[in-house]
């Protein structure tokens, strides 16, 4: 008669707690929500026809709605007319500038930091409600190039622009998706 033994090695009982929650997790409703756009008031729809460019710089306002569209619909939210969306954004565009500063000095090289910042205020109105959620909020985009030249090209200047638009474009999801 030919006798095969199998050891068994204990297994660890916080890695079964791991692996059962693993499998049931998904089956309860819960999911990660990291990079989705959730709307305050379970609103489903939005409104984005109210961006004002008051800076002196052109077109801030269409390359910030673009950016605002593109980031709700690859998140599932449906951009409406104002008499049709739940919720309506108001962005107010007031300034975009930026400055340049000693970054750091030492004995070979001397090094620059150009901030460019764009300033806005935000306003979000619950349409069924007629309330504002958001009241002229101050959001600052922010972005910096750090360099050893003294100036910068066009393209590097309308990059930097562009980069801070984005900045306050995600600002203004930020202050969407915070608990109400």
């Amino acid at each position: 008669m030919l006798i095969i033994s199998r050891k068994f090695r204990p297994v660890n009982p916080i890695l079964i707690l791991l692996m059962v929650s693993v499998l049931l997790l998904p089956n309860c409703g819960f999911r990660l929500n990291r990079n989705q756009i959730t709307l305050p008031e379970n609103a489903q729809s939005i409104s984005l026809q109210n961006i004002e460019n008051r800076s002196f710089t052109p077109r801030l306002d269409i390359l910030l709605k673009d950016f605002l569209i593109n980031r709700f619909s690859r998140n599932a939210v449906k951009i409406q007319p104002a008499q049709l969306a739940d919720l309506s954004l108001t962005i107010q565009i007031d300034s975009a500038n930026y400055v340049r500063q000693d970054y750091a000095l030492d004995n070979t090289t001397i090094s620059y930091e150009f901030l460019f910042t764009i300033a806005a205020k935000l306003t979000v109105t619950h349409n069924d409600k007629n309330t504002d959620l958001i009241k002229n909020q101050p959001l600052s985009g922010i972005y910096s190039i750090k360099t050893e030249s003294t100036d910068l090209s066009q393209t590097e200047i309308a990059d930097g622009r562009v980069s801070a638009l984005e900045n306050l474009g995600d600002q203004v999801i930020q202050k969407l998706t915070q608990n109400f």
